[in-house]
């Protein structure tokens, strides 16, 4: 995707004021890798969560 967006980027290739958005696959993976972090996060503050109410300290 950075060679994609780097080529997009050059001088003369789309003209200004015009918008692109790129979809598709590359929007699915991101929007997942998005959930995923938050997956995550939630995961680790359990755990931390977790660890204070049967061992009373972190």
């Amino acid at each position: 995707m950075a060679d994609v967006e780097r080529e997009i980027q050059a001088p003369g290739v789309i003209q200004p004021r015009v918008r692109y958005r790129l979809g598709g696959l590359y929007e699915q993976q991101r929007i997942a890798f998005t959930g995923l972090a938050w997956v995550f996060a939630a995961a680790v503050a359990a755990e931390f969560a977790l660890m204070l109410f049967l061992y009373e300290s972190l």
